[in-house]
């Protein structure tokens, strides 16, 4: 969920007001400036084109078809495979290392987390979230649970920002179960994504589970101290293991083949120009422009 800068206190884990998950006007605007620094960024290797997403809202029963049949396909087809990495995701993945790295010491990278996750599919989705952002603020409730269903729809649970903030809107509208649950899946994605963290504290805190509250709570990021120190570690070794696992994606299938592909070149290779150079190894021009050709 989206949150507070100072929503990483332990004092009280009661506090479910709204103001508890809104960032600040300056935090806001400091994001919104990374993002517009970030928008110069290229978009994307994406299979599926970027698509104008229609603002009209279905009717109820019709939104809780698209709701259901989006999270739980996203759920069974892909929530265990993320999309292949991408030089540009990857590059972003490795600046998400490093901002997490300074949150041991300060939350001066909090803002730049938070612009880095809104653009994490390139300029014009994040377009699409900060639109979402607009429509909360003026309690255009069914038209941002579309919008937030659409991107879920495009990109797959491993994209967390929309999911994360589909899981705010339902939190304000009091649809606890179906907030804790994507707050869940976003976990599942970034378990270092303090924003759910603190989301899910609000939410079992809001459906009096004191067990689940405290629970998540203790996983929140900490004040500085040896606790974020330790949370912070924590968190980049996720982090560092999550693009391990990214970087796997299609490579079973594609390297290999790749692999074999090479080595029946380099087996023809080496029959040619044993043919060419004889047993002996002696070889003329003949030989020479074979090799040529091969190269």
């Amino acid at each position: 969920m989206v949150f507070s800068n100072d929503s990483n206190d332990d004092e009280d884990d009661d506090d479910d007001t709204l103001e508890s998950i809104q960032p600040s006007s300056e935090s806001l605007e400091r994001a919104r400036q990374l993002f517009e620094q970030m928008m110069a960024m290229p978009n994307d290797n994406k299979e599926t084109n970027e698509k104008e997403i229609a603002s009209a809202s279905p009717d109820a029963d019709e939104r809780y078809i698209l709701a259901t049949k989006t999270i739980n396909k996203a759920v069974l087809s892909n929530r265990h495979s993320p999309p292949p990495l991408t030089a540009i995701l990857r590059e972003r993945r490795l600046k998400e290392i490093q901002l997490l790295g300074t949150l041991a010491h300060s939350d001066e990278a909090v803002n730049e987390l938070w612009a880095l996750w809104i653009a994490e599919r390139g300029p014009a989705s994040a377009s699409n979230i900060l639109h979402v952002e607009q429509l909360m603020s003026v309690e255009s409730w069914n038209d941002a649970e579309v919008l937030l269903l659409s991107l879920i729809e495009e990109h797959g649970l491993h994209w967390a920002e929309p999911v994360n903030r589909l899981a705010t809107l339902y939190y304000m509208l009091g649809r606890y179960q179906e907030s804790k649950a994507l707050c869940e899946i976003v976990l599942d994605t970034k378990p270092w994504h303090f924003g759910a963290l603190s989301g899910i504290v609000l939410v079992c805190t809001a459906m009096n589970d004191a067990s689940g509250a405290r629970l998540w709570a203790d996983q929140r990021l900490p004040p500085p101290g040896d606790r974020r120190t330790a949370w912070t570690q924590r968190a980049i070794e996720n982090a560092k293991e999550s693009l391990r696992q990214a970087s796997l994606v299609g490579r079973s299938r594609e390297i290999g083949q790749e692999e074999i592909m090479f080595r029946q070149f380099r087996a023809q290779l080496e029959n040619n120009l044993r043919g060419d150079f004889g047993e002996d190894g002696d070889g003329g021009s003949d030989g020479e422009a074979s090799f040529d050709a091969w190269a």
